[in-house]
């Protein structure tokens, strides 16, 4: 579901910052633009990119060190590099990019935030209270690689790190426009378990029925169970998705080994960490749903979910949903859950009754004199983009 909001449409602007704003009374005193090769990464880069994850206001597990290592590892993407704001040995900021020459038709030298197939967020991380000197950092060592632009793909759109990047743009002389504004599905904790108030009586008594259903088709009833840390279990899950449609379109994790391994990698290190949730819905010795959650700073990311299409009139799907739900409730480390989810997933926007605002901007880079006619042509190809004849060779996703 797209959105109208003054933020979003058009042009970001310092006026269209939160009013708390970024906050520019910081202790930080020498910050610095890095552009570092992920490849190159020595172990205390690598370590002051896992302590930066530790501090930032907007957490962001797509774009944290083991995420991303894992990510360049496994899926066969070439040319990552991170841009970085540090303070001495301390890492103030951190953005995962890849150069590319085009980006959604528009032609040109291109930094683009690296969020691939299973990245579902692009903000990047920085540190709580210098989100706006950190941002200005990392601009500035794009500045030093020459004419060109930035795409901030999918970022939070009602943070600190949008407020920064309003501010920092206004601080340039202006920003790009914006390329796409949507919200999708998310659940803010409650003082008591309201989520599902949002139904009608008619739905919530069709859901408690299917769960009787379902509880009847299975020797001794069914069970959500957490199965973070065991491999089996990871297995298991890449088994059941790829049982399904995502196995016959060959789109299924498991479609490709090195994409299977990038999940087993993720799974056992969040595990590790106490950071993983893989909730699995069982019964009569099967496993009828899976749901593999990634805690980061207080939000839960629905990352990956499964479920057995033979059980499909039963909504296994759906049932554990509706356990993850109750799952959140009971686990006081999460403020948040984020779906992840397509904004246009009906089943997920009725069950999940908050919305997190997400947008993509682009930035001119580059020296100052050339950043207008950077502006202008980003601006230009917008207006032709929304004309009905153009709007088609554009896509918004």
């Amino acid at each position: 579901m797209y959105v109208a909001r003054r933020a979003h449409c058009g042009i970001i602007t310092a006026g269209d910052r939160r009013r708390s704003g970024p906050n520019t009374a910081t202790t930080i005193l020498a910050v610095r633009g890095l552009v570092l090769p992920i490849a190159e990464l020595d172990p205390r880069s690598i370590e002051a990119w896992r302590s930066l994850a530790t501090r930032v206001s907007e957490p962001n597990p797509f774009f944290e060190a083991d995420f991303v290592m894992a990510a360049a590892r496994h899926l066969g993407q070439q040319g990552v590099s991170l841009l970085v704001a540090a303070d001495g040995h301390e890492w103030r900021g951190c953005l995962p990019v890849r150069r590319r020459l085009g980006w959604r038709r528009l032609p040109g030298r291109w930094l683009v935030g690296w969020r691939h197939v299973y990245a579902f967020l692009g903000t990047p991380l920085l540190e709580a209270s210098a989100e706006l000197p950190a941002l200005e950092a990392m601009l500035a060592a794009g500045d030093r690689l020459g004419p060109q632009l930035l795409a901030l793909e999918w970022l939070g759109g009602d943070g600190p790190a949008a407020a920064a990047l309003a501010e920092a743009c206004a601080r340039r002389g202006g920003a790009g426009p914006i390329y796409e504004a949507f919200e999708r599905a998310s659940i803010d904790r409650r003082p008591e378990a309201t989520y599902l108030d949002g139904l009608s009586s008619s739905r919530r008594k069709e859901l408690r029925r299917l769960s009787r259903r379902l509880d009847e088709q299975v020797d001794g009833g069914v069970a959500t169970v957490d199965r973070a840390g065991s491999p089996a279990a990871v297995d298991g899950f890449l088994t059941l998705e790829r049982s399904g449609w995502k196995g016959q379109a060959g789109t299924a994790m498991s479609s490709d080994p090195a994409h299977a391994r990038f999940l087993h990698e993720v799974c056992a290190t969040f595990a590790s960490a106490g950071r993983l949730e893989l909730l699995a819905l069982e019964g009569g010795g099967r496993t009828l749903a899976m749901q593999c959650n990634l805690l980061a700073g207080g939000c839960l990311f629905s990352f990956k979910v499964a479920h057995d299409e033979a059980y499909g009139r039963y909504s296994p799907g759906v049932q554990l949903e509706l356990a993850a739900i109750e799952a959140f409730h009971a686990r006081d480390a999460a403020t948040r859950m984020d779906s992840c989810a397509d904004p246009g997933n009906e089943l997920i926007n009725r069950l999940w009754p908050d919305r997190v605002a997400l947008f993509t901007a682009a930035v001119p880079l580059g020296p100052h004199a050339l950043r207008p006619a950077l502006r202008a042509g980003l601006r230009a190809h917008r207006r032709l983009a929304l004309s009905p004849r153009a709007a088609v060779r554009l896509p918004r996703r």
